[in-house]
């Protein structure tokens, strides 16, 4: 198991154990420092089996940079950090299957 599953096991544990204790959405997100959403998530993934779950996850170690990246992108968009990676990788995906129709239409081949 990387480290980035057992920081995600032990912040789901801890989620799991701040809502048996009765605390709410909001104060369990400020406990363990993220948003209510991931919270939100967390719990949802909680109750999903491992195995109907596992092609549905992906996860990332986020430092640095990206993590800077991530806050500026989420405060601009008012997304979360997940939904901001959602949606900035669907945009260059967009992006790159626009760049192969054209070369396609002009072409006939999506090869160079």
């Amino acid at each position: 198991m990387s480290a980035v599953e057992t920081r995600l096991r032990q912040r789901r544990a801890r989620v799991r154990q701040l809502q048996t204790q009765g605390r709410s959405l909001r104060d369990i997100a400020a406990e363990v420092g993220v948003s209510k959403d991931t919270v939100r998530r967390d719990l949802a993934a909680l109750e999903t089996p491992a195995d109907e779950d596992s092609e549905q996850q992906m996860l990332l170690a986020v430092d640095g940079q990206l993590r800077r990246d991530l806050n500026l992108l989420a405060a601009s968009y008012r997304l979360t950090r997940e939904d901001v990676a959602r949606l900035v990788l669907h945009e260059a995906a967009e992006e790159i299957r626009r760049t192969i129709a054209a070369r396609v239409a002009a072409t006939g081949s999506a090869l160079p």
